[in-house]
């Protein structure tokens, strides 16, 4: 047997010991209830917030994070948590301020829910000031018809579906986890991701677009802005009428690049070993 081989058995062996000390530790403290290792109790909390605010601060661990419009006109807050998390939703200097303090026992966490932890958030009104998002793990829904003055999303794992316009900037970078972004305005639109597909339509950006991806493909229809800049690694990526006034700029270290019916005063295309193909709607005198 091969030395790596057995390392990696030996590792393998080690994890599977200490995963059934941790079992039997807890089921000893919890008086041998074999129960304690199914499911956990789940609490559903409703906060009416009846201060007025302009900019929503959330802090989240592993809630999925949904925007709805209010239907009655009134701004909730609910929050769907095992038992053991304590809920926060308060206004504090114009700030709707939403997050979680886990105050569980390191026990209570080897279990699992009937029903995904999530946060959702009804607004009364259609247009707000700042949004910014710290999410470690869990998806975020931003649906058509609210504007904000900004958009900050900061995301370790997870998806994000915004169709949330801004006056300022949207930003949205995520380690691990799909973006889509759609039917979009906003001065800038920054998104980054490092292990994740992103795909984007319908954008219209007064100053510039910016797509960094690490290793799977991205996908952009219908954009109109003053910049369009994109770098990668090893995926593809595939544009469908992207007009932009002054420069496409896009780098790409292994992975192909497509335009279909795409135009700027300037493009600026580098690619160590992939493929470039496409139609522009205008004639360009290129440099090789």
């Amino acid at each position: 047997m091969k030395k790596a081989t057995k390392i990696w058995l030996i590792a393998a062996t080690s994890l599977i010991v200490v995963g059934a000390i941790l079992s039997i530790a807890v089921l000893a403290i919890k008086g041998w209830d074999m129960s304690v290792i199914g499911s956990s109790k789940v609490e559903t909390t409703t906060f009416d917030i009846k201060d007025d605010f302009q900019n929503i601060s959330i802090q989240s661990d592993t809630e999925d994070v949904v925007f709805v419009q209010s239907s009655d006109g009134k701004c909730q807050v609910t929050f769907v948590e095992q038992e053991g998390v304590r809920p926060i939703a308060e206004v504090k200097n114009g700030t709707l301020t939403i997050g979680t303090e886990d105050n569980r026992k390191w026990v209570d966490h080897i279990s699992f829910m009937s029903k995904s932890p999530s946060i959702t958030i009804a607004l009364p009104k259609l247009v707000y000031g700042s949004l910014a998002i710290d999410e470690t793990t869990g998806d975020i829904y931003l649906p058509a018809g609210f504007q904000f003055d900004s958009i900050d999303i900061k995301l370790t794992t997870g998806d994000v579906e915004c169709g949330t316009s801004a006056s300022g900037q949207i930003r949205i970078h995520a380690d691990t986890g799909d973006l889509t972004v759609n039917g979009v305005s906003a001065n800038v639109l920054d998104l980054t991701v490092t292990t994740g597909h992103v795909e984007v339509s319908s954008i219209n950006c007064k100053e510039n677009v910016s797509v960094s991806v690490g290793t799977e493909k991205a996908i952009l229809r219908d954009i109109s802005c003053k910049n369009f800049y994109s770098t990668g690694n090893t995926g593809d990526i595939t544009m469908e009428n992207l007009v932009v006034s002054e420069m496409i700029s896009i780098e790409r270290t292994t992975g192909d690049i497509t335009l279909t019916g795409c135009d700027a005063g300037e493009l600026l295309i580098k690619t160590d070993t992939g493929e470039v193909t496409g139609s522009l709607l205008s004639e360009k005198i290129f440099i090789v």
